[in-house]
């Protein structure tokens, strides 16, 4: 089916983005830190084997780290940032066993601050970061500090531990994913084609805050290829924007975007964030 097009409807205002991130490989996943507003990225491209990571500012997208390359980069994966460090751990060989060594990066400069490759990472509490064995079948962990990857305490079981690791995004507010075989999806279909004119397939993605909408959908269409489209509305329904952010897609998902640090950060052709102020 083509898009209907009504001709009641003008169209997005199209709101400027704040920035607009580019990277050189995919992007493969994000950590984020509530104190300081920043973002930690992994880029991945497994056609050439190359791996980096970056640090901004979600408000503004200023880069603080960009397109740091550990050695052995490839077998290198982000596990967490926290007060200016970057934490990296060991990547097995067909994913197979457990993550081998942490290493603590300088999240301005890039320098390594400490190593640990006997461990691996598991988790984050308020004061310190739990880690298991990199080798063996052991479920006790060990606590370091954060910031010397120093032990402080060894032995510590797993029921304990579940009650001391945090919530790493508390202030990330993500959409909620409602297929079409959901109830609530025929109604947001028809809030996006009474605004829009497009009728929306599959499912769709709905998040809200205090002053804006966001929905994420794919548009019906007579051919097999997907376009993800995500447009924002005021709370009075006012159409303020509309951005593709992928073509040729073939599968679904809800992680296209989020608003973290008042800003709605969105996933463009997997190689570009872009941040509006929301």
């Amino acid at each position: 089916m083509n898009e209907v097009i009504d001709n009641q409807h003008t169209g997005p205002k199209n709101l400027i983005p704040a920035y607009q991130l580019d990277w050189e490989y995919p992007i493969w996943q994000l950590r984020l830190e509530a104190a300081t507003g920043q973002v930690a990225i992994e880029c991945r491209d497994a056609d050439t084997l190359q791996t980096s990571f970056a640090v901004f500012a979600a408000h503004n997208g200023v880069l603080v780290l960009r397109n740091y390359k550990p050695a052995n980069a490839w077998w290198t994966g982000l596990a967490e940032i926290r007060a200016g460090l970057l934490y990296l751990q060991g990547m097995t060989t067909k994913g197979i066993g457990r993550p081998a060594g942490i290493t603590a990066v300088g999240a301005t400069d890039g320098q390594v601050k400490w190593q640990r490759p006997e461990f691996s990472f598991y988790g984050l509490t308020a004061t310190a970061i739990l880690a298991l064995p990199a080798a063996g079948e052991s479920a006790e962990l060990t606590s370091l500090n954060p910031q010397t990857g120093e032990i402080t305490e060894s032995g510590i079981k797993m029921a304990v531990a579940a009650t001391q690791l945090i919530a790493t995004q508390p202030t990330v507010q993500v959409p909620q994913h409602y297929p079409v075989d959901n109830a609530y999806f025929i109604y947001l279909k028809e809030f996006i084609y009474q605004k829009t004119g497009v009728l929306a397939h599959t499912a769709i993605d709905y998040l809200e805050n205090e002053k804006y909408i966001a929905l994420g959908f794919y548009p019906a269409a007579e051919n097999q290829s997907q376009v993800y489209r995500v447009v924002l509305f005021s709370l009075s329904g006012e159409w303020l924007l509309q951005e593709d952010l992928g073509k040729e897609l073939t599968g679904i998902g809800p992680d296209n975007f989020f608003i973290f640090q008042d800003t709605l950060i969105l996933f463009k052709n997997k190689k570009s964030l872009l941040g509006y102020v929301v």
